[in-house]
């Protein structure tokens, strides 16, 4: 699969109640993760709200993702997972990595713009920007950075098949 993007993925509805639910609400839990390309790398420090993983819900708030899901179709759900990355006063890359190690299908839906980008190696520079999803295949290796424009860098990134 060739990455691609899609601006304005969702009806401006949907993703502004996502949005608002996420980012404004503040009912959303969020866990501190210590690295971001694994669990080791010691590559920076972002917040996380795992949907869904191993095969089952574990957030109440599933609900907020149903648009995305409704278009998406997938035919199984491997993870769902919301990251907020805090503002830092340079740009920093994270380390390479791949969610999994099989090929499947990748979406990150930004949920604001800012100057962070997702990278995927030997292909797109993908810029953050609100309401965009990015397609790819999350085995192939990839990366994210930081913003240092807003206070935070926010996405939803859902594996599928």
């Amino acid at each position: 699969m060739n990455p691609f993007v899609i601006d304005n993925y969702l009806p401006e509805n949907d993703f502004k109640l996502i949005k608002k639910k996420i980012l404004k609400d503040r009912n959303l839990p969020l866990f501190l993760q210590t690295s971001v390309g694994s669990k080791h790398a010691g590559d920076g420090n972002f917040f996380t709200h795992l949907f869904f993983d191993n095969g089952q819900w574990n957030s109440p708030h599933r609900e907020l993702l149903f648009p995305i899901l409704n278009k998406l179709n997938p035919s199984e759900i491997i993870r769902i997972q919301l990251n907020l990355y805090p503002k830092t006063f340079f740009t920093k890359k994270h380390s390479w990595h791949v969610d999994r190690k099989f090929s499947h299908k990748g979406c990150i839906l930004y949920l604001n713009t800012n100057n962070g980008r997702t990278i995927i190696r030997n292909s797109i520079k993908a810029k953050s920007v609100e309401n965009r999803a990015l397609f790819f295949d999350p085995s192939v290796e990839h990366r994210s950075t930081t913003c240092t424009d807003k206070e935070f860098r926010s996405n939803i990134i859902i594996n599928y098949q």
